[in-house]
């Protein structure tokens, strides 16, 4: 028998794509799962070898048509996935099943709105203080307030939730680390992030930040209203949620040459897009 194997990447959200797919690959096929453990979604550790008879199908970076790989008329082949495939059309008839290899998480909240504010390593980079990607407060307060709401909780990954200084932003690290050439000049990352704060605050949000990762993504599959911009650990909350009403930023990371494709195009059902009026960033 075949085997499918994971090599993980880095990110969360990325390991979640890479594992969900190796598992649907392996289920189509009929082929064992070979994955290291991801503790934060209860992923166990289960190691099998290749199967020597058969050949090597490399699931890699430059992938466009993700579907190929589950057609079960393929010749028998193990498969290494090294990429994450963001592309939310290869998920969607399956959708039932995938929920089921996840541990559930019921809605728990349903008057409240969660807004997952991915920030971090993207507040330092330059390529998202281009128009078609920055994000001011009162564009972010305009797409809250489609949401019918009593609390606003914030998720994020920055390390504090107050207005900071250039030193102290200067001395955060980040789970990605940016090279200094594609760093935006940190009074412009301050100034923004700053604004945001004080924005947002007027919505009295109940915030969570840098807290741990589980916690996290169970607490916002908690919800029944869940609002994002672009982030594949927010995607597969809200995909995971039984929420009936999501907002997903719909030019999601609109730049030339990206692999994603289309999450930002998400329409499972209750989803809904914004800030689709951005014109597309050319390089």
């Amino acid at each position: 028998m075949g085997t499918v194997r994971v090599r993980y990447t880095v990110g969360a959200g990325n390991n979640i794509f890479q594992y969900v797919y190796a598992r649907l690959l392996a289920d189509v096929h009929g082929l064992n799962l070979s994955t290291q453990s991801l503790p934060f979604i209860d992923v166990s550790e289960s190691l099998f070898p290749f199967d020597e008879s058969l050949p090597v199908t490399q699931v890699g970076l430059g992938e466009s048509d993700f579907h190929k790989y589950l057609d079960v008329s393929r010749k028998p082949s193990n498969y290494l996935v090294y990429t994450y495939p963001e592309d939310y059309t290869v998920y969607k008839s399956h959708l039932n099943k995938i929920r089921g290899w996840f541990k559930d998480v019921p809605k728990a909240n349903n008057k409240d709105l969660v807004f997952h504010l991915r920030l971090g390593d993207r507040l330092i980079t330059a390529r998202d203080y281009h128009s078609s990607m920055k994000i001011e407060v009162e564009e972010y307060i305009d797409v809250i307030n489609q949401f019918e709401y009593e609390k606003l909780y914030i998720v994020t990954d920055m390390k504090v939730w107050r207005t900071i200084t250039e030193n102290e932003l200067g001395g955060m690290r980040f789970h990605i680390s940016i090279p200094r050439e594609q760093r935006i000049d940190t009074s412009v990352a301050v100034e923004h992030f700053n604004s945001l704060v004080n924005g947002l605050n007027k919505l009295n949000p109940i915030v969570r930040c840098s807290m741990d990762l589980k916690e996290d993504f169970n607490f916002m599959r908690s919800f029944d209203k869940i609002l994002f911009q672009h982030g594949t650990l927010a995607w597969w909350a809200a995909t995971l949620s039984h929420a009936s009403r999501v907002g997903v930023f719909g030019p999601w990371r609109p730049i030339k040459g990206d692999r994603n494709k289309n999450l930002g195009k998400t329409d499972f059902e209750g989803w809904f897009r914004w800030g689709e009026s951005r014109n597309s960033l050319q390089e």
